[in-house]
């Protein structure tokens, strides 16, 4: 994807980015102070001179992360996780101390589960800077934290990316797609098709279900 693609779509759902005067890979964003993000985001900064001790630990954030979300899930715990990880990956961000795509796709991670719309703004950005730089697995986080964006705003989400279910856990469902979306665009983001998406519903609830 190109450049200019990646920063329109940051503008087209709400982020503000300038090029800053150190050169072309540069990036200055800022992100509203909303209420109930925790932690405010503000100012991240991208594109400095590269920092092995901070990508190493937005790597070991991004192992604890997924580790959280394996067998029974104790949520009143990984939230409070959660939020102390995206806090030290903000602090990384707001010093410029993230710089490669390993860094952003592990950052954008972090931000994937967040608590407030801008967090999935931020981890969209990131997922753009990932992409632009050609990680592999990047183009799925930008399609899943665009979705995740679009869905915590009232809106259909563009890729399919999204489940919702009941209280229990139970009836999991797809949320609401935009018909316009092909699978063909889906494809170039390493997005299953709609028909194996859906289908994916049904595998989510546990046995106890009813």
């Amino acid at each position: 994807m190109r450049t200019l693609q990646v920063v329109a779509a940051l503008l087209l759902h709400g982020g503000a980015w300038a090029g800053g005067a150190e050169g072309g890979d540069r990036v200055l964003a800022t992100f509203a102070d909303a209420p109930g993000c925790a932690p405010a985001v503000r100012i991240i900064r991208v594109g400095g001179r590269p920092d092995a001790q901070a990508s190493a630990r937005v790597q070991t954030l991004l192992r604890l992360d997924q580790q959280d979300r394996q067998g029974v899930i104790d949520w009143t715990v990984v939230t409070l996780r959660d939020q102390a990880r995206r806090e030290e990956v903000r602090a990384m961000l707001a010093q410029g101390r993230l710089t490669t795509a390993e860094d952003f796709y592990a950052a954008a991670f972090v931000f994937q589960h967040g608590n407030c719309v801008e967090h999935f703004r931020v981890a969209n950005f990131l997922a753009a800077q990932a992409m632009k730089k050609g990680y592999p697995g990047a183009p799925w986080i930008y399609a899943a934290s665009l979705d995740r964006l679009l869905m915590n705003q009232g809106k259909p989400q563009h890729f399919g990316t999204q489940y919702v279910g009941d209280a229990k856990g139970c009836n999991w469902k797809l949320y609401p797609v935009d018909p316009k979306t092909t699978d063909s665009e889906r494809a170039r983001y390493e997005v299953p098709t709609l028909a194996e998406l859906q289908a994916r519903a049904d595998q989510l609830s546990p046995p106890s279900c009813p």
